[in-house]
């Protein structure tokens, strides 16, 4: 058995034992949620809200930003949406990325501690990748023609090959550009629910890639104040992906961040689907930005 097989069937063994972990983490939760003392940078006007959620509804969420910001959600159709619209509402405040601490009766924050092992463990897998070649029709021309403007609809269908502002990167590039001293930011602008899995390391802006209308330039703004905080330049390397050539969001976002000033902005255009042909690892999604 080579090396590379090796080290993928340690890396899954590695990811059925964190599994396991989070599922004891979700199973002790209980008594943990009720003690705002857990919640990080507790403040008086946080107690006071978290207390409030506590008291609320089903379908509940309560998210955290830096500096005691916050955002809380309840009765919600589901509980994926009541943490969608928790973070929603600490992104706003917050101005930049917030993660969920409760939902339900449920403490989510160690998820987030989890998916940062299980990156380190897959980044390793990658690092030491070897790729050739192309990898889920993310290089198919389908003769469409580069967009100026965001696309405001039907997202998923055929894209261009290349756009303006940004680069378009394949999949064994963007293996070697991880594998370099200063890895590139991955950005996921998909808008999936429980159970999406994602790039290693990569963070989860969910529908960052959508058309709002009269609020677009109020979402631009707000992707830009945190991309300014997720890199060090707008000269640092940024990657936006979604699902497939068959997937505009990654091209909205990357739109965007290029009108933003960010001048090294790359498209994955086979997002998901390429890496999953190339079969490289992916973990499970913690929800960091609601758009």
């Amino acid at each position: 058995m080579g090396a590379t097989r090796m080290r993928l069937i340690g890396w899954a063994a590695g990811l059925v034992a964190a599994g396991m972990a989070t599922l004891g983490t979700a199973l002790a939760a209980g008594g943990e949620i009720a003690d705002p003392a857990k919640i990080p940078g507790l403040t008086d006007a946080t107690r006071t809200a978290y207390l409030r959620f506590l008291e609320s509804g089903p379908s509940r969420a309560f998210a955290i930003g830096p500096a005691g910001t916050f955002g809380a959600s309840a009765e919600q159709p589901d509980m994926f949406a009541a943490m969608a619209a928790a973070i929603w509402q600490c992104n706003r405040v917050a101005r930049t990325r917030c993660k969920v601490h409760a939902a339900n009766s449920t403490l989510v924050l160690p998820d987030y501690a989890d998916f940062a092992r299980d990156s380190a463990r897959a980044t390793a897998y990658v690092r030491a990748a070897e790729l050739r070649g192309v990898f889920g029709n993310e290089d198919r021309e389908y003769g469409i023609p580069e967009q100026k403007e965001p696309r405001r609809g039907d997202y998923h269908q055929p894209t261009p090959l290349t756009l303006p502002g940004a680069s378009t990167i394949t999949t064994s590039a963007l293996v070697k550009a991880l594998q370099s001293p200063e890895p590139p930011a991955l950005i996921d602008v998909l808008p999936e629910r429980f159970g999406h899995v994602t790039l290693p390391d990569a963070i989860w802006l969910r529908s960052a890639g959508n058309y709002f209308g009269p609020k677009d330039a109020e979402v631009t703004a707000l992707l830009g104040e945190m991309l300014a905080k997720i890199v060090t330049s707008k000269r640092s390397m940024l990657v936006f992906f979604c699902e497939s050539p068959n997937c505009w969001l990654s091209y909205n976002a990357s739109l965007r961040a290029a009108e933003l000033g960010y001048s090294n902005v790359h498209w994955y255009r086979g997002g998901l689907a390429a890496w999953r042909e190339a079969k490289l690892p992916t973990v499970k999604a913690v929800l960091e930005g609601q758009f």
